[in-house]
């Protein structure tokens, strides 16, 4: 319901367990979840609008198999641990590398 998320856990530990996503597309967001392809986004802050997605989910059990499964492939190709430790390790390593041979300490 808030307007900006950084990373939203709560819509990946939902993504990642099957459970299908509809959710008000604010920042960060639309990082993860592609409209209609692995969650639903509401693009207008309109309690209509999400009732009317969330009806349409309701309605179509192949969409709803089809956003549960991409939804999971989204969570295993992006935010698997190997995969965000990896990141992580990337990060550390360029930034090691960019300060190499400049200590304060010598």
């Amino acid at each position: 319901t808030s307007m900006w998320e950084g990373l939203p856990v709560l819509v990946l530990e939902s993504m990642g367990m099957g459970v299908p996503v509809v959710s008000m597309n604010v920042s960060g967001l639309e990082e993860i979840i592609h409209n209609e392809v692995n969650g639903m986004l509401v693009e207008k802050r309109r309690g209509e609008d999400l009732a009317e997605k969330v009806k349409k989910l309701t309605n179509n059990e192949d969409l709803k198999v089809s956003l549960i499964k991409k939804a999971q492939e989204t969570i295993q190709e992006k935010f698997s641990m190997e995969n965000m430790l990896a990141s992580i390790l990337e990060i550390y390593q360029e930034i090691s590398a960019s300060h190499a041979g400049h200590s304060r300490y010598k």
